[in-house]
């Protein structure tokens, strides 16, 4: 009896595949900035995975092309969450100051900044509160609520449809921008 030509382990790294790795290598560097270095690395990385999920491809449940394209945008979702946190983490790193190398004027400019932005976060507690304090009651009572509930659970809670939760909410809104507020609600 003549068999049949089992399909090659690895078939499926061809042409098109290399097309599709660098497709998402592409999106990846223009969206994160890589250099050729890291580029090269996440292709090799792209390529392992590939190789990797071989093992457990049978080509008999699934075709080729779906294998390749299932295996590469998981491995894409995990770059694109990887590099985001790493981007995260640049953001967030604050510059640190060598006190030998900047003298002791450095360390009174860091302190008055810091006692700057207390005192701007005072002044404006004190003008929320203010507002607040000239706010209806029924408003004044939901900017309460708000602040522990979502909209949606004061709805609940008051027993009355969302929407007009997202009324008073826009009312509210308006109240804090005509003093000069802006992003409370």
């Amino acid at each position: 009896m003549p068999q049949t030509p089992q399909p090659a382990r690895y078939d499926f790294l061809n042409d098109t595949t290399s097309r599709r790795i660098n497709y998402r290598i592409a999106r990846l560097g223009r969206k994160y900035a890589l250099s050729s270095q890291d580029r090269d690395d996440i292709r090799q990385e792209f390529y392992l995975a590939l190789i990797r999920a071989a093992d457990n491809y049978d080509p008999q449940q699934c075709l080729p092309e779906r294998f390749v394209r299932m295996v590469l945008n998981r491995n894409y979702k995990h770059f694109v969450r990887k590099l985001a946190r790493v981007n995260e983490n640049r953001t967030r790193s604050v510059a640190t100051v060598s006190l030998e190398t900047s003298g002791p004027h450095a360390l009174k400019s860091l302190i008055d900044h810091r006692n700057e932005e207390d005192r701007r976060r005072r002044e404006l507690a004190e003008d929320v509160r203010a507002a607040i304090g000239r706010l209806p009651d029924d408003l004044r009572s939901l900017c309460h609520d708000l602040m522990t509930l979502s909209p949606l659970q004061v709805a609940s809670k008051r027993g009355v449809h969302h929407s007009l939760i997202y009324r008073d909410m826009a009312r509210l809104r308006a109240h804090f921008k005509k003093r000069g507020i802006f992003g409370v609600f």
